[in-house]
């Protein structure tokens, strides 16, 4: 069995991306709806703002994290092309709205 695990450029990404997710959630209550921040994270309406925030994520240094040490050519290539279309994705859903 292979082992598997977190970087830690993936554990501070996922730290600093939380932190980032839950001072937009409690600023957009307090300032916008006068919510508990709490209740306003359950609602659809606050994930939808959520997407429309610049978090400034570096997603490229966890490129390691997504290789397949079988093959680290192939598994970079998809990675690299699953991030461009889900940056595709998020730029339409931005337009829609």
């Amino acid at each position: 069995m292979q082992k598997q695990f977190c970087s830690e450029q993936l554990k501070t990404l996922l730290h600093d991306l939380m932190e980032k997710v839950e001072a937009s959630i409690r600023k957009t209550a307090t300032e916008k709806h006068g919510d508990l921040y709490g209740e306003w994270a359950k609602k659809e309406d606050c994930w939808i703002e959520l997407k429309k925030h610049e978090l400034n994520i570096d997603f490229g240094q966890i490129k390691q994290d997504f290789e397949d040490p079988k093959n680290p050519s192939q598994r970079k290539r998809i990675a690299d092309e699953e991030t461009t279309q889900v940056q595709i994705q998020e730029e339409l859903e931005k337009i829609k709205y």
